[in-house]
């Protein structure tokens, strides 16, 4: 969900999956449905620190409709395409401070863009 041209990155994909093998990915469902970033981008709003992160938190969700990612797969040429919405809780008893530590550790992007080197207290 973060290249660029996401049929450029599944072509690159295919090219080096070895012959007959499966290729399988996995996407964020909308964002008020995912909670680990839904409630970190509104507290960001709250503070008004998401302006300039607003694209990249929410292109996270771009393949939430449903066959979006399933029309590019196609594109790019995978062949026998399907796709399924898997649903899970993800439950992590931290502290705030963690999950802070955690986010930015996830997303070298959201840590340059976030608060520089200033933290949230």
């Amino acid at each position: 969900m973060f290249f660029p041209v996401p049929v450029h990155g599944i072509r690159e994909m295919l090219r080096v999956l070895k012959p007959g093998r499966k290729l399988a990915l996995a996407v964020w469902h909308f964002a008020e449905n995912n909670p680990f970033h839904y409630t970190l981008s509104r507290s960001l709003t709250a503070m008004s620190i998401l302006r300039h992160l607003r694209r990249m938190l929410w292109d996270a969700f771009r393949f939430a409709t449903p066959g979006k990612l399933r029309a590019i797969l196609s594109e790019a040429g995978v062949i026998s395409v399907s796709e399924r919405l898997l649903q899970f809780p993800i439950q992590a008893a931290i502290s705030l401070e963690d999950f802070w530590t955690l986010r930015i550790e996830m997303s070298e992007n959201f840590a340059k863009r976030s608060l520089g080197s200033q933290t949230i207290r």
